[in-house]
């Protein structure tokens, strides 16, 4: 579902491909192919055969509703590190603030460049499907570790810094 969904937004097919799944999604079990692309679907797992005729796989179905579907900014706090199972859990509040989505460690770890003991609470800025009707279909992507903010004695006013008014220059 991820790599369906990173292509959908961030590397879409051709209109013409993006109609031959549609197509096949919307019941069609014979299509028109005048490029070629059902090759290039069905490499990228989005059609197959089924009882002789075309259909589109979970896969091309993912593609689209991520292209359908609301994708939008959101933060987001690892809850738990599974490194047995390779998955985070993850709180967003503009989902369902009690429901963890599960993201893969891997993921994860690439994204925000963190070592895996560092994920743990981490403060996360990510883009989400929200919309999503089950947690399982949350997929989150654009994942950025959000900056600790600096502790407070780093942020009291020290007075003016030199070169400004009030220092003697």
């Amino acid at each position: 579902m991820v790599t369906a969904t990173l292509q959908a937004s961030e590397l879409p097919l051709p209109a013409p491909m993006e109609d031959i799944v549609r197509a096949l999604a919307d019941g069609q079990s014979s299509v028109q192919d005048p490029h070629g692309f059902l090759l290039a679907l069905r490499l990228r797992q989005f059609v197959q055969t089924r009882g002789g005729l075309l259909a589109v796989t979970d896969l091309g179905r993912a593609y689209l509703a991520a292209r359908d579907g609301s994708r939008v900014p959101a933060r987001a706090r690892v809850t738990t590190v599974d490194t047995e199972s390779n998955t985070v859990c993850v709180l967003m509040g503009v989902y369902q603030p009690d429901q963890a989505v599960t993201v893969l460690l891997d993921q994860l770890v690439h994204a925000t460049g963190a070592e895996v003991y560092e994920l743990q609470g981490m403060e996360l800025e990510v883009i989400a499907n929200v919309d999503a009707e089950r947690p399982e279909e949350v997929v989150l992507t654009d994942i950025r570790a959000r900056p600790t903010p600096l502790p407070d004695t780093w942020r009291k006013d020290t007075g003016p810094v030199h070169g400004e008014e009030g220092d003697g220059q």
